[in-house]
């Protein structure tokens, strides 16, 4: 059943004329789906991760601008640390459990990544700015000042952009999503 069916099933009936049973494994359905959406947008930005850790490990190694590629290896290393210690405690849920704790586990779910999204600009956006920020000074002192001017401004409007879809937009569907899911299941 879709979600708007659970919903007119929820409202037609009381909580106690719906099958229990039902509703856990639609709930638990929900929750499998969530999961996996999170597993592949992590796993989306763990292999753009590697690939610039490879590309500031390559430029280390060639000696080109060490203190830039130190920059880049620590910055992206902190945002896929951060990623993982905000996602290492999801397990799946426990099929003995009842229709309660699968929604709240759900509800739990939304809430830590609307939480993880609004912090976006700290964890994320803020580390990763410190390489063209590195990169502008040492342009603005080779005497390069436009250019740097012209790419703070890019990457800057670039990072309004991300925090924005993660911190508007995203968190905005995040919480009709939960929205509905109390709306649909109730609330404790």
């Amino acid at each position: 059943m879709t979600e708007a069916d659970w919903m007119r099933v929820w409202q037609k009936n009381s909580p106690a004329d719906a099958d229990p049973e039902k509703m856990a494994r639609a709930i638990m359905a929900q929750t499998w789906r969530f999961d996996q959406k999170i597993f592949w947008r992590n796993a989306r930005e763990y292999a753009a991760g590697i690939a610039l850790l490879v590309v500031f490990s390559g430029q280390l190694l060639m000696g080109r601008d060490r203190i830039g590629a130190l920059i880049g290896i620590v910055s992206v290393g902190f945002v896929m640390a951060y990623l993982w210690w905000k996602h290492r405690g999801l397990h799946p849920l426990d099929p003995t459990a009842d229709v309660t704790t699968y929604r709240a586990a759900l509800v739990a779910r939304y809430d830590d990544q609307i939480q993880l999204l609004r912090s976006v600009p700290y964890w994320y956006l803020l580390p990763l700015s410190s390489l063209p920020i590195w990169m502008a000074a040492h342009g603005w002192r080779d005497r390069h000042a436009a250019g740097a001017i012209v790419m703070l401004v890019g990457v800057f409007a670039l990072g309004a952009f991300v925090g924005w879809l993660n911190v508007v937009w995203g968190v905005r569907r995040l919480r009709a999503r939960r929205d509905a899911i109390e709306s649909t299941y109730g609330k404790e």
